[in-house]
């Protein structure tokens, strides 16, 4: 079971309006934040998604450089997301992948993000200006290079 995968889009009688980024639904809440909507997505992939897409390789990146999702249902839910959009739908959702990392990001202390990037500092790809957004490429960028 995956979850929709909610933006806030505006107001709506008195009501935050939400909309999945996924199956489109739309959804009236009195949250203003996305993450306390729970609603199974009509569109998500099975679990049976392949392994191997670039959902597998962010995950597998981030671990080498220290960090872990500590069995966080949402980063497992973004994994499956991401290897069923496959390369070129993760390239359309890059700015939706990015903002749903920084959410959880925004949690983790400033001495691990620190050993973190002081990991990653000697790699051509990854950029300062842009740590997620390099993560995200370079995982694009390794599945397509996969043979």
């Amino acid at each position: 079971m995956t979850l929709c995968q909610t933006e806030l889009i505006g107001e709506r009688n008195g009501k935050h309006l939400h909309r999945c980024m996924v199956c489109g639904r739309e959804f009236p809440s009195k949250y203003a934040d996305p993450q306390m909507l729970k609603a199974v997505c009509r569109k998500a992939p099975a679990a049976s998604v392949d392994e191997r897409g670039p959902g597998k390789e962010l995950e597998k990146l981030i671990s080498e450089c220290g960090l872990s999702s500590f069995g966080c249902s949402s980063c497992k839910e973004l994994t499956t997301l991401m290897n069923a959009w496959g390369v070129d739908g993760c390239r359309e959702r890059r700015a939706f992948i990015i903002a749903d990392i920084e959410k959880r990001a925004a949690k983790v202390n400033w001495w691990t993000k620190s050993k973190a990037a002081l990991s990653l500092i000697q790699e051509p790809w990854w950029s300062v200006a842009d740590p997620i957004g390099s993560l995200v490429d370079e995982a694009i960028r390794r599945t397509t290079d996969r043979p």
